[in-house]
């Protein structure tokens, strides 16, 4: 799971297994991340708002810090928004263009950041590539290159179909659906449209597709699947969960799993979803001020704008409280009672 307050991981199967917490203090690059994504070998990579490129080795527990030249770049957005995985290549959508990374040799490879005549250091919402194409959503429609060519000295090559802001894309049963404000589409036979299917929801957010099913999150939080891309139903996954469905993932022992903005993550058991509290952290990963309460044994912090939070060592538990309309907590002050 990546979040604002660092990566997580969890073992839904495991009882009693324990959380494991990657932060800063345990050797990533930052807290605040955007994307993540994992390898056939096991190793996980995250990509951070600020640049923040690191893999994280499964077998060893090492992390290497890969995103020293994307920090120290000139890109004025750095953020990697979403990584991609195919054969050797890794593909790090950014808010500058586009990064390959190749993991078996170690180093970067080329970088786009002028995409189909758009703007220079255009972002990039999401990468995939189906083995014949490299599919790219952007705010201004979906970018496509042959998957043989170099992103880079074939620049030029690039093609876009144009649309309204691309929010998502999937490969499923050898079609590209592509999520956008306007609803779900998928690309026409050679590339030349976008074809609006009969998905009933809002704008999409997020796209997920396995072998036999598509599933589409929109911008309300709900989640409906397909087998087709013609019949879908529907979940109102974020009323179960207790908050807004943010992301989603597939398990094939566990099923749908949904990232929220305030239940952390929430699954099914026994076709009864249960929530669970996974990342535990602040309400964000900007700190204005701290202090611990030796009477209280807890820890208050103070989040600007967001509010503030307090941690209870004894219970391993955050308590977050949000701002109020105009009202930013500038500090902290221990008060005698």
């Amino acid at each position: 799971v990546a979040t604002g307050g660092g990566g997580y991981r969890v073992d839904i199967r495991g009882v009693g297994e324990p959380l494991l917490a990657l932060r800063t203090t345990d050797g990533l690059t930052e807290n605040d991340l955007r994307s993540v994504a994992a390898d056939d070998s096991g190793n996980v990579y995250f990509g951070g708002s600020n640049g923040g490129f690191d893999e994280y080795h499964g077998s060893s527990g090492r992390i290497d810090r890969l995103g020293s030249d994307i920090r120290s770049s000139d890109h004025s957005v750095k953020s990697i928004n979403s990584i991609a995985i195919h054969g050797d290549t890794v593909y790090l959508a950014t808010g500058y263009g586009i990064t390959e990374w190749f993991p078996e040799k170690g180093v970067f490879g080329p970088t786009v950041n002028k995409i189909a005549g758009l703007p220079t250091d255009d972002s990039v919402v999401q990468v995939i590539d189906d083995g014949s194409f490299i599919y790219a959503a952007m705010h201004e429609g979906i970018a496509f290159l042959p998957s043989d060519s170099d992103i880079q000295l074939n620049a030029g090559g690039w093609k876009i179909i144009s649309d309204t802001s691309v929010t998502a894309l999937a490969s499923f049963h050898n079609s590209i659906y592509v999520g956008t404000s306007n609803g779900l589409y998928v690309v026409s036979s050679g590339n030349q449209r976008l074809i609006l299917t009969a998905f009933p929801g809002s704008a999409v957010a997020h796209l997920l597709a396995t072998a036999d099913t598509l599933y589409v999150l929109d911008s309300t939080g709900m989640v409906y699947s397909t087998p087709n891309g013609v019949q879908f139903i529907s979940q109102n996954v974020s009323s179960y969960a207790g908050s807004k469905v943010t992301a989603i993932s597939i398990s094939q022992d566990i099923g749908l799993i949904a990232g929220t903005t305030a239940e952390g993550l929430a699954y099914y058991v026994s076709k009864t979803l249960l929530r669970q509290i996974f990342p535990s952290g602040p309400i964000t990963s900007t700190v204005g001020s701290l202090h611990f309460a030796t009477a209280t044994d807890q820890l208050y912090e103070t989040n600007g704008l967001a509010g503030f939070s307090l941690f209870q060592p004894s219970t391993d538990n955050w308590q977050d409280f949000e701002s109020g309309v105009g009202t930013t907590p500038k500090d902290i002050y221990q008060y005698a009672l």
